[in-house]
């Protein structure tokens, strides 16, 4: 692998050149401080890579040529689907951030009534470009190539009322009946994880989610915070039936 991984949220093709935005320069310039002729391994987040080469013209403008194309594959056979009520401040970019580095396919941000975490529309765009960004970083860093897809902001009637994808729904509960480990999952499978807010899932929340399909998992005898849960469960659900 090359020593720089760079994400290109653009259509990439081999034997062509590519010039960089104003803000990927600004990160290669000014933070990497990447030289003239640096090796990159460029890739568009759908899974094709390239060996390229950091061309440097002035102090501003920056291009990639493009070589050959080559293919990582870093992904797990086990799709797990976050669903993740928000936390505050830094929390969310750590739980997302590891997620990544963790294997999961996709990303859901909830709210939830006891959520406190308030966005009006502005700043909800702004956290979902935020969080974009924390992913493809993730991805630089951990040498995944296809980049986890992040759904829009949602509240946690909807996804309800909606449906979500994994074949296994779980949500954590201290008072849950079962623990993680009594769960038959096969290879390939697909799991969709349920990590509350702060001050926890209220009854009539937990009824809801029952009946929707949720199955409440005992994860141990300590109550964690939301960001422990959510990295401590993908953890473990990748060594059980996993990755790791």
């Amino acid at each position: 692998m090359a020593k720089h991984r760079l994400y290109i949220p653009t259509a990439l093709r081999a034997q062509s050149a590519t010039t960089l935005d104003t803000a990927t320069t600004h990160y290669v310039l000014n933070v990497l401080r990447l030289r003239d002729g640096c090796e990159i391994e460029a890739f568009d987040g759908q899974g094709h890579c390239y060996h390229s080469i950091l061309r440097i013209s002035g102090k501003r403008r920056a291009l990639l040529e493009i070589g050959a194309a080559f293919t990582v594959d870093r992904e797990s056979a086990l799709r797990i689907e976050l669903l993740q009520v928000l936390s505050r401040g830094e929390k969310m970019d750590w739980t997302i951030q590891k997620a990544v580095e963790l294997g999961v396919s996709s990303i859901h941000p909830l709210t939830s009534e006891r959520c406190n975490v308030k966005l009006d529309s502005k700043r909800e765009q702004s956290r979902h470009h935020h969080w974009q960004a924390v992913i493809s970083n993730a991805c630089e860093q951990c040498g995944r190539s296809v980049l986890p897809l992040l759904q829009p902001l949602s509240d946690l009637a909807s996804i309800i009322e909606s449906g979500v994808t994994g074949r296994h729904r779980w949500l954590f509960h201290p008072d849950a009946a079962q623990t993680l480990s009594e769960s038959n999952v096969t290879e390939n499978d697909s799991i969709s994880l349920l990590i509350g807010p702060e001050g926890g899932f209220t009854d009539r929340e937990i009824g809801q989610l029952r009946q929707a399909g949720f199955t409440p998992k005992r994860f141990g005898p300590r109550i964690l915070r939301t960001e422990t849960a959510a990295i401590a469960a993908i953890a473990a659900i990748q060594h059980h039936w996993g990755d790791l």
